[in-house]
């Protein structure tokens, strides 16, 4: 071999060692998230808090039935329980704005969102000793429409939620509307970066069962004196709230479609991404739904891997606090573009992650890879991509050798 030949040759090798060496990172870190896919993960440690306000003469028997059945139905939820007693004082911040003589009342409960509201729940019939309090306590947790939107928010792109009002002309116009939206988000399903089978889905709430998803309508902030408007909200992920509650002629498909077409985009690509994490609502999150989430995104959202580099993806966002990311499209404002949404700093949320579950994905076949997780899929594509670089640096050393020997 010429010895120009013999001085490149350690050049060449090096730079394919670099070249080896630098493709982990490009491979690896490379975004294979989506937004609604990160709407999958939770890192925010905000739950509800529903607060039990007994007296001193509540029967011992009632109060211990009461943590029980909470403890048992708050399991697997965003939801948690605390037992308060004794005098005003001791009562947290959220309570003290209730009517003194409503704080009397004992035992009944209050249900706290993590933005700030406050729903009194009251036992009824339910704080007699007799009487068990598991009819009011199960209602907080989950209802049957809540219980299909999880379900749907799993299955589909996401779920637009029209709540009806008392008039059939705007019901029906919105529904339209929604549709429209629906129908432009399906048909741009297949240019996505990355594929979501099904497209947008449609829940309604009728007038006739809004009594039975109070709790629902409060987290909403659809209660009160607007509750026979038509109104629409947009909800993704684990059962998160994206973008405002659109009221009457602010239920466009203009509107509809642009909060939508953010759900389906890289979640590296620039975007505020403390605009897409929302307000969760309250609900059930359990075994089943867990399993249902994995098999439809092809990865567990619970995985301890999965956790954190999405946890390095919101960081990187600056993502603030959900309970500021959800005003920042006021109700009543048009719903800006992706494109007219610059990324804006922020504090970076510091609230430490749920202790992270085993992880729940659909069963495999023994000794099966489940090519469907995306972190599995970029250590493939780089082991390929290492074994191709290798295989080339063997072959040029064997042809400098041959040359040299010939």
């Amino acid at each position: 071999m010429h010895a120009s030949a013999q001085a490149r040759t350690p050049g060449r090798l090096a730079a394919w060692g670099g070249l080896l060496l630098g493709a982990p990172g490009a491979v690896l870190w490379g975004c294979q998230y989506n937004v609604r896919d990160v709407g999958f993960v939770d890192l925010e440690n905000e739950p509800y808090v529903c607060y039990a306000l007994v007296n001193p003469d509540t029967p011992a028997a009632w109060t211990s039935n009461l943590a029980q059945t909470a403890s048992s139905l708050f399991t697997d939820t965003n939801l948690r329980f605390e037992l308060l007693g004794g005098d005003d004082a001791a009562m947290p911040p959220a309570l003290k704005e209730l009517d003194r003589a409503e704080r009397r009342q004992r035992p009944f409960a209050v249900l706290v969102s993590p933005d700030g509201p406050v729903l009194p729940v009251s036992f009824g019939e339910a704080a007699r000793p007799s009487a068990p309090p598991d009819p009011v306590l199960e209602g907080l947790v989950t209802s049957p429409l809540r219980e299909q939107i999880v379900r749907q928010a799993c299955e589909s792109y996401a779920v637009v939620l029209l709540l009806e009002g008392t008039e059939p002309a705007q019901n029906a116009r919105a529904r339209q509307a929604i549709q429209s939206a629906i129908d432009q988000t399906a048909g741009q399903l297949k240019s996505l970066p990355k594929a979501i089978a099904q497209p947008p889905s449609l829940v309604v709430l009728d007038q006739a069962a809004a009594p039975r998803e109070q709790v629902l309508l409060w987290s909403l902030r659809a209660d009160g004196d607007k509750a026979r408007e038509t109104r629409a909200a947009v909800i993704y992920g684990k059962a998160r709230w994206i973008g405002p509650l659109m009221r009457g002629e602010e239920i466009s498909d203009g509107n509809l479609t642009r909060i939508m077409s953010i759900i389906g985009a890289d979640c590296e690509c620039g975007l505020d991404l403390s605009w897409t994490r929302g307000t969760r609502l309250p609900v059930r999150w359990g075994e089943a739904v867990r399993r249902q989430a994995a098999k439809s995104l092809g990865f567990d959202p619970e995985s301890p891997m999965v956790q954190a580099e999405v946890g390095r993806i919101l960081e990187k966002s600056h993502v603030r606090p959900a309970r500021q990311a959800q005003g920042a499209v006021a109700p009543g404002e048009p719903v800006p573009a992706p494109s007219e949404r610059a990324a804006t700093p922020g504090p970076v949320r510091t609230n430490t992650a749920p202790t992270p579950r085993a992880p729940t994905g659909a069963t495999l076949a023994e000794g099966q890879i489940d090519t469907r997780n995306a972190s599995v899929r970029r250590l493939l594509v780089f082991a390929g991509v290492a074994g191709a670089l290798i295989l080339g640096v063997g072959l040029l050393i064997l042809v400098r050798r041959g040359g040299k020997n010939g």
